[in-house]
């Protein structure tokens, strides 16, 4: 990590409160661990602003269930928030995601390396967050060098995603060459090119609110986890549907795992009613995704990923597909 971070570890069990600075202490995280017992002293604790990250149990004795974290949001929205509980209530935690914590991780199932991680990324995606808010305000006046800004906060975001997970890093960065090569061969406008190539660095913002340990995951998930990353589309549509892009952006992003014979998620949309700029990221995609590892499979390759699209007509665009076998038989694309 790029420096020491100055977290608040909120939980009344002592001997959890041990564990967890045990586990820390193990890993060399780099974390400046404090502790408090409830929830009035954390918020007391906070008016400092000294404090980058709150890792905050739901079950305190002076608060409970989500809304400990609603209470301590509204204190200090400017700090990251981690949900570390004992509870698996499913909707418990969508909950304090959807309203804005960076993570949830359920005790029992974390280790030191984990909580490193989620903190690290907490802080950084509040971070991003932050400056996302601050570029969107000045966007609106119209300035082409603000406009680079949300571009580069864009990518930024891409990668704060990314680092949650060691086996994803570098995706959305592939996708977003593949698509670009994609859209160039097939003569698009500068302009569309921009577009799908901005829409592929924040096309998985919206995993963002799905847990860390159900993307790092190996094994099969459950169907109810699996509910939870088909989620992940709205997600980043309802993140990036208020930002003044001069593209589609939120548009493209929502409908990435749409398939042209409406057998995709998460609206079931068909070819005719989804943009070209979603088809071709959702080609790039897969070609990304099967030819790089993943933690419930080995990496596939580039030819499996090409046999894929082939093999499945009604899934994909073909005129998608023709130019990203063209920009692979040319040389143009080599992972």
């Amino acid at each position: 990590m790029e420096q020491r971070i100055r977290a608040l570890l909120v939980e009344d069990n002592p001997g959890d409160a041990r564990l967890i600075a045990e586990m820390l202490s193990e890993v060399e995280s780099g974390v400046e661990l404090e502790h408090c017992t409830t929830l009035s002293s954390a918020i007391e604790r906070l008016a400092s602003n000294s404090i980058e990250v709150v890792v905050l149990d739901l079950s305190l004795p002076d608060s409970q269930g989500s809304d400990t974290f609603a209470r301590l949001q509204a204190s200090a929205p400017q700090v990251a928030v981690i949900i570390l509980t004992g509870t698996t209530d499913t909707h418990e935690a969508l909950r304090t995601v959807e309203e804005g914590a960076q993570d949830f991780l359920v005790k029992g199932r974390v280790d030191g390396e984990l909580l490193t991680r989620s903190i690290d990324y907490a802080r950084s995606r509040k971070r991003v967050e932050l400056q996302l808010r601050a570029s969107e305000a000045k966007l609106k006046e119209g300035n082409d060098q603000l406009l680079k800004m949300v571009y580069d906060v864009a990518e930024a975001m891409g990668r704060v995603v990314e680092a949650r997970d060691p086996y994803t890093q570098g995706h959305q960065e592939r996708v977003a060459h593949v698509a670009r090569l994609i859209a160039a061969d097939m003569n698009l406008p500068r302009d569309d090119i921009d577009a799908v190539e901005m829409a592929s660095y924040v096309h998985d913002i919206g995993k963002m609110c799905v847990p860390a340990e159900i993307l790092s995951r190996p094994g099969q998930l459950s169907d109810v986890e699996m509910s939870l990353i088909r989620q992940h589309p709205q997600s980043s549509y309802d993140i990036l549907k208020d930002i003044a892009f001069p593209w589609p952006i939120a548009d493209i992003a929502l409908q990435h795992h749409e398939r042209m014979d409406g057998s995709g998620y998460p609206q079931g949309l068909d070819g005719e009613h989804t943009l070209l700029g979603a088809r071709i990221l959702a080609v790039s995609d897969v070609v990304e995704a099967m030819s790089s590892h993943r933690p419930y499979r080995p990496a596939l390759g580039l030819d499996a990923a090409l046999t894929e699209l082939r093999e499945h007509p009604t899934l994909y665009d073909p005129q998608v597909v023709a130019s990203c076998m063209h920009i692979c038989n040319t040389g143009c694309l080599d992972f």
